[in-house]
């Protein structure tokens, strides 16, 4: 998605779809908990205590998952270490 409105944006700039994309994970993730791939696929990010993860966490989350690597290396419980440094989980709806 974020990639289609970039390209309709027309500009030949590189970080304009991963931009995009962490805008939308920042703003959507910290307020309602859910990006639209996320809601379409039935899940949702969730601090440990259960509530939406906010603005901080999110942050941690979105550079992380920005960054693909740390979102690519889960532990036993498959948090991946975006989600472990974040304090956050994946909540399957």
């Amino acid at each position: 998605m974020c990639l289609a409105i970039a390209n309709l944006i027309g500009s030949s700039n590189p970080f304009l779809a991963p931009g995009l994309f962490a805008l939308e994970h920042f703003l959507l993730v910290s307020t309602l908990g859910y990006t639209v791939g996320h809601r379409i696929f039935g899940i949702e990010v969730r601090r440990l205590d259960g509530h939406v993860p906010g603005f901080v966490k999110t942050l941690i989350r979105t550079v992380l998952v920005v960054l693909v690597i740390p979102a690519l290396i889960f532990n036993r419980d498959n948090r991946g270490l975006h989600d472990l440094a974040a304090g956050t989980f994946i909540l399957k709806r």
